[in-house]
């Protein structure tokens, strides 16, 4: 996805099962990072050489370069891919393609892990087409209002600050669709 920084990112979150003090499995889902995905190419595809006089380069996010990029991230943070066994995605064909998508690259490594959907991008949709309905137009603009409210005074904040004990943040413009119009 290309954002407002002008960069194409990716986002790997990892989903873990972890076993509790109580000895009862928890679910735990962590963000690890936002990766530029066209300066991580040059780590998982070389440039072309023309006519035996120059490169060229022109980077393209093809599914197999997406899913060394992901494989490459996952080794440098030291976790046994044979342990992975899901991939979320969104439904895009260069994620799902059979013949050439991240998934099947990620797959070559990864062979006990099956595609998932990528509940976010399903949020992301239900809040865009809900948009269309007035009520909810107004509720979204109230968050944004309120948020706006705390956050463009330092004393509001504070005092936020002191009951919450935390923050507000905004709706984060580059992920999110916000349509309160």
């Amino acid at each position: 996805m290309t954002d407002i920084s002008h960069m194409s990112q990716m986002s790997l979150i990892f989903r873990y099962v972890r076993k509790s003090r109580d000895g009862t499995h928890v679910v735990k889902e962590d963000f690890a990072k936002f990766q530029d995905a066209h300066s991580s190419i040059s780590d998982v595809d070389s440039p072309k050489e023309c006519e035996g006089c120059c490169f060229t380069y022109e980077p393209s996010l093809t599914g197999e370069v997406l899913g060394k990029i992901v494989l490459n991230e996952i080794n440098s943070m030291g976790l046994l891919q044979a342990k992975c066994v899901g991939i979320g995605t969104d439904g895009c064909s260069v994620m799902i393609s059979e013949a050439c998508g991240a998934v099947q690259e990620i797959r070559k490594k990864a062979v006990n892990a099956v595609r998932c959907p990528c509940f976010s991008h399903a949020l992301n949709l239900s809040l865009s087409m809900s948009s269309s309905i007035k009520e909810v137009r107004h509720f979204m603009g109230g968050i944004v209002e309120a948020t706006s409210f705390f956050t463009s005074s330092s004393k509001r904040n504070a005092v936020l600050q002191h009951v919450l004990k935390g923050q507000l943040s905004g709706l984060c413009e580059t992920r999110m669709r916000r349509a309160t119009q």
